[in-house]
C-alpha cells in the first residue's frame, strides 16, 4: 500500500526533474534535498529513492559524476529493497547515463539493457522511451548507426504517445546526429531545425556529452549542404510541429540507415539564366517556404503546372529536394524576387 504522502513527494521530484532540464539547478536542489530530508524522516522509501534520482541527475547535469553514481547507487539498493521495477529500472538507467558520459560503453550498455527489460515487464512506455534514447546514443558512440536509428524511433514513438516532449527532442537530435553521420545531410539539418525549436520553447538543455554530438553535427552538416541550402532545411524543421518533425523522422528510419549516395550539390556555376523566367518565379517562390499550392495560387496557374516546373528546375539544377533549391535560389538572389 502506497504512504499517503507518496503522490505529492513523487509530484516534488517530477517539478525538481522538470526543474534539472531546464537548469533551474537551485530550485531543483532545494525541492530535492527538502524532500530527501523528509522522506528519510518518514522512513518512506519509495519517496526517497525519486528524490535521490532526482538529486543525482542535478549532479550528473553540473558534472559532478562521482556524487550522481553514489547517490543513483544508494537509489538502486533501496528501489531493489522494495522490490519496485519501475525505480529499479529509472535507477539502473541513470547509471548507464553516467558510464555512457564516462566512455564505459560495455558498462552502459549493460546497465540500460536491464533498465529497458524491466520497462517492458511492467509495460512502463515513458521508463521504456527513455531506456531505448539512452541505448541509441551508446549504439551511436559506438558506430553502430543502425541499431542506434532503430532504438531512437522506437524512443520517439513511444515519446509522442506518452506525450513526453524532451525525450522526443534528444530523440530528433539523435536521428539528426545517425542522418549526419550517414550523409544525409538535408534530413539531418530539417531534424536539428525542428529539435532546435522545441528546446527553445522548452528552455531544454541537455546533457554535454548530447550537445557535443549535436554540435558536431551541425557544423558537418553545415558544410556538407552549404550554408544556403542548410539554412533553408534549417528553417523548414522549425516551422513544423512536433506531431509532424515525428512523423517525418520515423518516416525516414530506413533511409537514415544507409549511407547516402554521393548526391550532385547545387552548382555554382550553374546561373540564373539556366532556368526559364517562370522557372525562377518558382525557385523563388519555394525560397520563400511556398507549398506548391501556394505557388499555384500566387502565379494563377494549375497544381499540376506547379508541380511540373519544380520537376524541370530538380531536374536541371540537378539537385534532389526543394531545399536544394531553395539554397541554389538564395545563392543567386532569386528568394528576393516579386511575383508581382
Amino acid at each position: 500500500m502506497r504512504r499517503a504522502g507518496h503522490p505529492r513527494s513523487r509530484a516534488s521530484a517530477s517539478a525538481a526533474h522538470a526543474d534539472i532540464r531546464c537548469s533551474q539547478y537551485g530550485r531543483a536542489r532545494a525541492l530535492s534535498e527538502e524532500g530527501l530530508a523528509v522522506s528519510r524522516a518518514l522512513s518512506d522509501k519509495e519517496s526517497r529513492v525519486w528524490f535521490l534520482i532526482s538529486l543525482g541527475a542535478l549532479d550528473l547535469h553540473q558534472g559532478n559524476h562521482a556524487q550522481a553514481t553514489a547517490l543513483f547507487e544508494e537509489g538502486l539498493v533501496v528501489g531493489r529493497a522494495l522490490g519496485d521495477k519501475g525505480l529499479v529500472s529509472m535507477a539502473l538507467a541513470d547509471l548507464g547515463v553516467v558510464a555512457r558520459i564516462q566512455g564505459d560503453f560495455v558498462r552502459a550498455d549493460a546497465l540500460l539493457t536491464e533498465s529497458l527489460a524491466l520497462g517492458r515487464d511492467i509495460r512502463d512506455k515513458w521508463r521504456i522511451a527513455l531506456s531505448l534514447h539512452s541505448l541509441g546514443m551508446v549504439a551511436f558512440r559506438r558506430g553502430d548507426y543502425d541499431r542506434a536509428a532503430g532504438l531512437y524511433a522506437e524512443s520517439l514513438a513511444l515519446a509522442s504517445q506518452v506525450r513526453d516532449r524532451w525525450i522526443a527532442d534528444d530523440c530528433l537530435d539523435g536521428l539528426a546526429a545517425v542522418a549526419c553521420a550517414r550523409g544525409h545531410y538535408e534530413h539531418a539539418a530539417r531534424m536539428m531545425g525542428a529539435a532546435d525549436a522545441l528546446r527553445e520553447m522548452l528552455g531544454y538543455r541537455p546533457l554535454a556529452d548530447a550537445q557535443s554530438d549535436h554540435d558536431r553535427c551541425l557544423a558537418t552538416t553545415r558544410v556538407g549542404l552549404g550554408d544556403a541550402a542548410f539554412a533553408a532545411a534549417w528553417a523548414e524543421g522549425r516551422t513544423m510541429t512536433l506531431a509532424r518533425a515525428t512523423e517525418d523522422a520515423l518516416a525516414a528510419v530506413e533511409i537514415l540507415a544507409t549511407k547516402a549516395k554521393s548526391a550532385p550539390k547545387p552548382s555554382e556555376g550553374k546561373g540564373a539564366d539556366l532556368l526559364t523566367p517562370r522557372e525562377r518565379e518558382v525557385a523563388a517562390l519555394i525560397a520563400q517556404g511556398k507549398t506548391n499550392r501556394e505557388i499555384a495560387v500566387i502565379l494563377v496557374i494549375a497544381e499540376r503546372t506547379a508541380d511540373t516546373h519544380v520537376q524541370h528546375i530538380l531536374n536541371k539544377l540537378g539537385v534532389g529536394s526543394r531545399a536544394q533549391i531553395a539554397g541554389w535560389a538564395v545563392a543567386h538572389g532569386l528568394h528576393s524576387l516579386s511575383s508581382g
